[in-house]
């Protein structure tokens, strides 16, 4: 699937609007390509921007983060949660409901990828965009601590079209 240019800056603007920032380009462009879907068959998937459950996610995702926030201390939730900023706001999940998100700090282009691992209760950092990380995982060049080595080393290096 492709977006013209000109889809491209009109979602630019909804989203700036509606979001009150703007997402990486190389996210918003990963998006444009290939549309909902998912990758590893199934076992992480992207929260697409053009389409409105983008929001629902992001809302339902933030919300229950500051209620575990105000629950249980910023020791385990040391971040602040997105509308905040500099801020946590996710961009895509695990199967198993490890949640990935980007530190809102500066640019959108240099914006960090953070997993908030769902069992160890932890977060993990890389200083990459949202591209560089996906190759990463796909290429098995990055240790993502949501699988083991051998489950990394044996994933299914696919994308799977649809809304997960």
């Amino acid at each position: 699937r492709s977006t013209s240019v000109e889809q491209f800056q009109e979602f630019k603007k909804v989203q700036k609007s509606n979001l009150g920032l703007e997402l990486p380009e190389d996210f918003v462009a990963l998006n444009a390509t290939y549309g909902s879907g998912t990758f590893c068959a199934g076992e992480f998937w992207l929260f697409n921007p053009f389409v409105p459950v983008f929001e629902v996610h992001a809302d339902v995702l933030c919300h229950g983060f500051r209620r575990f926030q105000e629950n249980e201390g910023r020791d385990l939730y040391p971040f602040d949660i997105f509308p905040k900023r500099p801020g946590i706001i996710p961009w895509g999940m695990h199967a198993e409901g490890h949640t990935f998100f980007w530190y809102t700090d500066g640019p959108s282009c240099c914006w960090p990828v953070v997993l908030w691992h769902f069992d160890l209760e932890s977060w993990k950092t890389w200083q990459l965009t949202t591209t560089e990380f996906l190759v990463g995982l796909l290429r098995q060049e990055i240790n993502v601590p949501i699988w083991s080595t051998e489950a990394q080393e044996s994933l299914t290096l696919n994308f799977e079209s649809g809304t997960p």
